[in-house]
Parts: structure tokens; C-alpha cells; sequence
């Protein structure tokens, strides 16, 4: 897989969650943004830890943002 793909830091992103590493999922999540800001399932993941962090306007920011980009 090529790591300039969004989907790579995606997957990098969903590795490190799973091990704990919620801050470091983040950075991958971010990197995943930079290279497709419409990836509703990123938004979703990063929504999440960010709600798991109490960083709640952050999170519902993310959740609104996952919404515009597919909202079905």
C-alpha cells in the first residue's frame, strides 16, 4: 500500500487505536485529513477519541464534518 494514500494512515490510524495509542491514532487520523479532508470514516474515528479525551466541541466538530462529507 502506498503510504501518501489517505487510506494507509486510515489503517496506520486504526492499528494504533486498537493497541491504546489514542494520541498517536490521532496524528495518523490528521495525516489521513491532509490527504482526503471528506474521509467521513476518519471524521468518525477521530470524533470518537476526541470524545474519549473530553475534548467534546472538537469531537462534535469532527461528527458534523463526518456528516457533510457523506451523509448517509
Amino acid at each position: 500500500m502506498n503510504p501518501q494514500h489517505p487510506d494507509y494512515a486510515f489503517n496506520i490510524g486504526n492499528v494504533l487505536l486498537m493497541q491504546g495509542n489514542g494520541e498517536e491514532a490521532l496524528v495518523a487520523y490528521d495525516r489521513a485529513l491532509a490527504l482526503n479532508p471528506n474521509m467521513a470514516n476518519v471524521l468518525c474515528n477521530k470524533g470518537n477519541i476526541l470524545a474519549d479525551l473530553e475534548r467534546n466541541d472538537d469531537a462534535i466538530d469532527c461528527y458534523h464534518r463526518a456528516i457533510e462529507a457523506d451523509p448517509n
